[in-house]
């Protein structure tokens, strides 16, 4: 019988240099991305997000990108479990549970906005959204969790 790692047996069994590679390299193309559209003075909407432009926050999300290439590449980040079915059970009824909660803050919103205008702007609701729907995930998984 061939003796196996705990990577091989789990199914992570080490991630390819191209693949590494790549991720660095896509972090530099969005940050060089990100400076050449604030040289040519590209700005985007004037929403109080903090970062200014278009050019910075590529500049951001590119120091995310190689930042999180670096965590992986030393084994902090990306580090699985062993998936059984109980695991994928919660999860999927978690999915479902935040799916149904998008769908209907998705419908609030629409009637919200008839009632009473909105004054947000669009990006700031959609990320409102977005986020809510992370949060219901995250607390139905949790709440699933203890229950089976």
């Amino acid at each position: 019988m061939e003796k196996t790692g705990r990577k091989e047996r789990i199914g992570i069994a080490g991630e390819s240099p191209g693949r590494k590679a790549f991720s660095y390299i896509f972090g530099l193309i969005v940050i060089v991305l990100g400076l050449l559209l604030n040289a040519l003075g590209v700005k985007g909407n004037d929403a109080p997000s903090g970062l200014g432009g278009v050019g910075n926050w590529l500049i951001m999300v590119g120091i995310i990108a190689i930042f999180a290439a670096t965590l992986h590449a030393f084994g902090i980040l990306g580090k699985r479990k062993q998936v059984d079915e109980r695991v994928e059970f919660i999860s999927a009824r978690a999915s479902r549970f935040a799916f149904m909660v998008f769908l209907l803050i998705a419908f609030a919103i629409p009637v919200a906005d008839a009632i009473h205008p909105l004054t947000a702007s669009y990006f700031q609701v959609m990320s409102g959204l977005i986020c809510g729907m992370v949060i219901a995930y995250a607390l139905a998984y949790k709440a699933l969790e203890r229950r089976y």
